[in-house]
């Protein structure tokens, strides 16, 4: 919810914007503590550290903090994996070299 003066409105935390190529940004609201966590605007106890941020994109010539090719890797456990969730997956394997987590890793080696 947002909304400081006057009534709170409901905010998406999360969306995803996609080009005619294909290509997706999939974006998710996080505010940063005076130590540089990042605290995300859904529910949840989770709590990015500062270090977690260390990637760096570009959206329209802008330079961005993402969160880097480890963490997201991280990020995709505790649900049931979406193709795309395995397609990103395997794409940070493949050409980063990251590792896949252990909750994970017998499933995508299954696939």
């Amino acid at each position: 919810m947002i909304g400081r003066e006057g009534q709170a409105v409901e905010v998406a935390t999360a969306f995803v914007l996609k080009d005619d190529w294909g290509r997706e940004l999939d974006f998710h609201v996080v505010r940063f503590d005076e130590r540089g966590n990042g605290l995300p605007a859904w529910t949840s106890d989770f709590v990015f550290p500062p270090e977690a941020f260390a990637g760096l994109g570009i959206v329209d010539s802008a330079s961005v903090r993402c969160l880097s090719a480890e963490t997201q890797m991280v990020t995709h456990t505790g649900y049931a994996l979406q193709e795309g969730d395995v397609r990103d997956l395997r794409l940070l394997h493949d050409h980063l070299g990251i590792d896949y987590p252990d909750e994970v890793a017998d499933q995508l080696s299954a696939r």
